[in-house]
């Protein structure tokens, strides 16, 4: 009683082992559950790798496991062969006045925001931001806002891709100020 039920088990690991590795060689046991007979040293027919033990799959064969969409045991996620979204990245963010310029006197001034994200083109990102004491908001790559130049502007954008990814800067400019930052 006890081979019977010691042989159920292992045919069960096979099965287990060929639905978590992608082993093959869980299709050698027959339908009673009974095991092939020791292995032979021919070559196994999956992997043309010979098998001289016990008839257990040979793991060290350097194939890769077959992509089962099983969780990973390392990390719990399934593996489905789909790459992970990438994260925008804010590269750089300048600033300048638009046409002339005067301490105490209202102007405009042109925000530039230099993103990668290498799997969203650039106009599926979305630009929120803004700069204390101006008026308007940083919406998009280049953006236009209004500020009295009485005073430096701490500032901050925000980028996000459709996939939930984002990234922040924060900068500060003053009146009439030309300039960059690469965060």
């Amino acid at each position: 009683m006890d081979l019977i039920w010691t042989r159920r088990v292992l045919a069960a690991l096979l099965v287990l082992c060929s639905a978590l590795f992608g082993c093959d060689d869980a299709d050698d046991v027959d339908d009673s559950g009974v095991s092939p007979p020791a292995d032979t040293g021919a070559p196994d027919m999956d992997t043309g790798v010979a098998d001289m033990d016990t008839g257990v799959p040979d793991l060290d064969s350097g194939l890769p496991p077959a992509d089962t969409g099983v969780p990973d045991m390392d990390t719990g996620v399934a593996d489905t062969g789909v790459p992970e979204p990438v994260a925008p990245v804010i590269d750089r963010v300048e600033w300048m006045p638009m046409g002339s310029c005067s301490t105490g006197v209202p102007s405009g001034f042109r925000i530039t925001v230099s993103v990668t994200d290498p799997d969203t083109p650039a106009g599926m990102l979305t630009f929120t931001g803004s700069a204390t004491g101006c008026t308007g908001s940083i919406d998009a790559a280049t953006s236009t806002l209004t500020c009295p130049n009485a005073a430096p502007y701490p500032s901050m954008v925000t980028v996000t891709d459709p996939e939930g990814g984002r990234d922040q800067a924060s900068f500060t400019f003053g009146p009439c100020e030309t300039g960059g930052v690469d965060p």
